[in-house]
């Protein structure tokens, strides 16, 4: 079984700011033991503010990506199907630094000015890597999951800070006014519509709008130590043994 998924953190990024920067809406506040079906949000310790999602690509291409302009930011995508890694660092949308294991190559790819305790991260997997050969397990892959959480202190499958919730979110469709740049749908063409009509968050929502919007303020600095909701919630705690037993 394998999982697939990426993520974006942006230190001093609000809730409110993330959301209508994605174009998305909240659906409400999960579980404590609930990890987000296709898109999620979190407030991790140390001002970092956590989008995750099951789009490999999102983190790079998709609409996680417009994040990395509003503020220092790392990202992270996992794809455990084919054992691809790979995490970048961004300061003011630009990148700064990038890290990926591709399984057709043998080594750990690093380009940019990583910080110096990623360098250290990589020489360790390498380390490790020679070492277990004999075992077969890749520790490559491993390690730029590892480097970005060294950032931020967020890595899917590993216990999350204490209190950690999920708020989960879903995309809004965009037009070409919405500023999505694709073409207008069928109707919107068919009756003149311009732009298309936001729909008005349930109570819950609100409620975990609010929630998320005020454990953003009182967030301490602790140190670093991760189908619609009524439809099939994802645990947690299922995620760690799949990742462990990479």
């Amino acid at each position: 079984m394998g999982f697939s998924h990426s993520w974006i953190a942006v230190s001093g990024l609000t809730p409110d700011a993330a959301v209508a920067a994605l174009g998305a809406e909240v659906v409400g506040e999960l579980d404590a033991e609930e990890f987000p079906e296709t898109l999620g949000m979190g407030v991790l310790p140390g001002g970092w503010l956590l989008v995750v999602s099951s789009d490999f690509d999102d983190a790079f291409k998709g609409r996680l990506a417009r994040l990395a302009a509003l503020g220092p930011a790392v990202a992270c995508a996992i794809e455990e199907h084919v054992m691809h890694a790979e995490a970048r660092g961004y300061d003011a949308g630009s990148e700064t630094w990038r890290v990926v294991r591709d399984p057709d190559d043998d080594h750990l790819e690093m380009t940019g000015a990583p910080p110096a305790a990623l360098t250290a991260i990589r020489d360790e997997a390498v380390r490790r890597q020679d070492a277990d050969e004999a075992s077969g397990i890749d520790r490559l892959f491993e390690a730029p999951a590892d480097m970005a959480a060294a950032i931020c202190g967020y890595q899917l499958g590993v216990e999350e800070p204490e209190g950690f919730r999920y708020t989960e979110l879903r995309y809004l469709r965009e037009t070409a006014s919405s500023g999505g740049g694709g073409k207008p749908g069928f109707f919107a063409r068919l009756f003149g519509i311009k732009g298309c009509r936001v729909r008005t968050p349930t109570s819950r929502a609100s409620s975990a709008a609010a929630s998320l919007r005020s454990h953003s303020q009182t967030v301490s600095t602790h140190q670093p130590a991760a189908v619609s909701a009524s439809a099939f919630r994802v645990s947690r705690a299922m995620l760690r043994p799949i990742l462990a037993t990479q």
